[in-house]
């Protein structure tokens, strides 16, 4: 009988032949075993120790999704933008394993839902997609956005959208949440996560409200799009576990992704602002489940944090345990869809170097140091999807790919697919005459405190495993109860309105931008109705753009520039002498605020 320290390097070896048996030249046993001994330079899986088996994680079941990586024409991985959320990569496959280790069988929970020839192409391969898993707090359910394959021979406007379904572990059983196929068509759904009070917050093309709107304003019912024009926009909407009862709770016009709730009952999310004449980013904003109290929640001014400096977005949220948000860094586009898992104190900090009680300190702190948000080669790998397994242990389910490299000189001789996979070192990253080859992302769980990582789902060449989540049961969040009207605020609410009350124009983040102070400006003795700077306010409305199947809008019926795209002013109102505005707006629309002078110029 083997002894245990035989048996484990037994293991080892033997996880190490599977992963690289599939390189297109195989690794010499020496240079295998030196493979195995890098784990101290950070590129390496960690010690033996970690292939025993995990007593808490392994009683649980795991789901993850199972996708073919994919190519553009000239044999590269294909890029990603963050900002096409509703991009469709068929060929991805939702799994289920009973238990959470590497030797327990894992079946197909998701292609039950596509059963007929009509679902299949020529080749009689079944190409849907499967994204955005997300587990009910008591760890028995699994929602998720789901699409359909695509419709050979119809136009893009007749093709399938994406939907979001419902896997019960329990009753191993499936079904799509809005069951109609013709409501399930109007929009594309992605991004689901379960309330507390049963329903379900998700990301949303359908504009529900905002269509209403417009009917109201006898017009056209259309999906607005985002404001780059390239593709209609998200924005994040409720509705029952059965699909009724739809409301639409945000309203940007460009995307609200990937909402959560947090313990305290907020909806925190990532939101792609990018309104004409502002810095486009993607920051992290919270709302009530009812569409009240929007707010940004953090990073408007923080995106220059990445790795040497570098420009990143804030995407995929999560609750930690300690109640820091764990996020995901990433480049808008990258080519081997990778970012940098963070941890942001959003209950300390507004920015990453802005506190709210003025102390001391920075707001990030990155899980792994030393990686890449567009996919350069790093020694310490990619890390995609992460999941926190809310055992206390500080350990995460990831998606992880080991770095590899290939020779650019040789690439340039035989071409990707023939050039040799070889293995990562500072050395070869830092010389310039290597690129990353292609990811192979398996699934495992991590210890941060040791950085060791235990497979749970080897990595095989030309796939991609990620999304995992464990059926893990968790605190249920706080309930916010609708905030109901009164008085004044009652009866605009009957009629569309809700109210804009602005403490003073002058005062930016707490902070006096006036002069002489507002105190003095308020005082008519001190200062005189002209020497006030702000007169008046104007309110605007971002008009919803069609696509051209609706209407084909011309560029120059814009005016001069595009970047505002199109606004509907809708009245005035006075600034009083401290700064201050009461005026009523229309509810449920997308406003923007522009302060005049005397002479109705803009001065912010």
């Amino acid at each position: 009988m083997r002894s245990d320290t035989a048996k484990k390097a037994h293991q080892a070896i033997t996880f190490f032949y599977n992963l690289y048996s599939s390189l297109r030249k195989p690794l010499s046993l020496p240079a295998m075993l030196s493979v195995l001994m890098i784990s101290g330079c950070g590129g390496g899986l960690g010690s033996s120790d970690e292939q025993e088996a995990d007593p808490v994680v392994q009683d649980l079941a795991v789901v993850y999704v199972k996708r073919p990586l994919l190519f553009d024409d000239n044999g590269n991985p294909e890029e990603l933008d963050v900002r096409r959320p509703a991009e469709f990569r068929p060929g991805a496959v939702l799994y289920i394993k009973d238990r959470a280790t590497a030797s327990a069988s894992e079946r197909d929970i998701s292609s039950q839902a596509f059963a007929g020839a009509e679902f299949l192409n020529d080749e009689g391969q079944l190409l849907y997609d499967v994204k955005d898993l997300s587990v009910s707090t008591d760890g028995e359910e699994l929602v998720f956005a789901m699409r359909a394959p695509e419709i050979e021979d119809a136009d893009e406007d007749e093709q399938p959208t994406w939907n979001i379904w419902i896997y019960e572990v329990e009753s191993e059983s499936l079904r799509r949440v809005i069951t109609s196929d013709t409501r399930a068509e109007v929009g594309d759904d992605i991004a689901p996560h379960f309330l507390s009070d049963g329903r379900i917050a998700f990301s949303s093309t359908r504009q529900h409200t905002a269509r209403t709107i417009l009917l109201d304003e006898n017009k056209q019912a259309f999906s607005g799009l985002d404001e780059d024009r390239r593709e209609e926009a998200f924005t994040l909407h409720v509705m029952e576990a059965d699909g009724s009862g739809i409301e639409q709770i945000t309203f940007n016009q460009s995307h609200d992704l990937d909402p959560i709730q947090t313990r305290d009952g907020k909806i925190v999310f990532s939101r792609w602002d990018n309104a004409g004449g502002t810095q486009e980013g993607i920051h992290l904003y919270r709302v009530n489940p009812d569409g009240s109290e929007l707010e940004l929640l953090y990073g408007r001014h923080s995106h220059d944090t990445g790795p040497e400096g570098s420009t990143i977005q804030y995407l995929k949220p999560q609750e930690s345990e300690s109640g820091a948000l764990l996020v995901q860094l990433k480049a808008f586009v990258t080519d081997q869809d990778a970012g940098v898992p963070t941890l942001i104190d959003v209950n300390s900090f507004i920015e990453n170097d802005i506190s709210i009680d003025g102390s001391s300190g920075t707001a990030q702190s990155d899980l792994i140091t030393n990686l890449e948000t567009d996919g350069s080669p790093s020694v310490e790998g990619l890390y995609d999807e992460i999941f926190p397994l809310y055992d206390g242990t500080n350990r995460y389910l990831i998606s992880w790919s080991i770095c590899r490299l290939l020779l650019q000189s040789e690439v340039d001789a035989v071409g990707r697919d023939q050039a040799t996979i070889e293995r990562c070192t500072q050395a070869r990253i830092d010389s310039g005459n290597y690129i990353a080859a292609d990811p192979i992302y398996g699934l495992w769980v991590w210890d941060v405190g040791s950085n060791s990582r235990l497979p749970l789902v080897t990595p095989v060449e030309g796939v991609q495993y990620d999304e995992a989540v464990i059926m893990v049961s968790r605190p249920s969040a706080d309930f916010i109860r609708p905030v109901a009207p009164t008085g004044e605020l009652d009866i605009l609410a009957d009629q569309g309105y809700g109210v804009l009350d602005i403490r003073s124009v002058y005062d930016f983040d707490g902070v006096d931008t006036t002069p002489a102070g507002i105190s003095a400006m308020r005082d008519p003795v001190q200062t005189s109705p002209d020497q006030r700077p702000a007169r008046f306010v104007r309110i605007e409305k971002a008009v919803a753009i069609p696509d051209d199947t609706v209407r084909d809008i011309a560029n120059t019926a814009y005016g001069r520039s595009t970047q505002q795209l199109m606004r509907e002013v809708l009245g005035y109102s006075m600034v009083e002498p401290d700064g201050s505005v009461r005026v009523a707006v229309p509810a449920q629309v997308p406003l923007a605020i522009s302060v005049l002078d005397e002479n109705g110029r803009r001065v912010g």
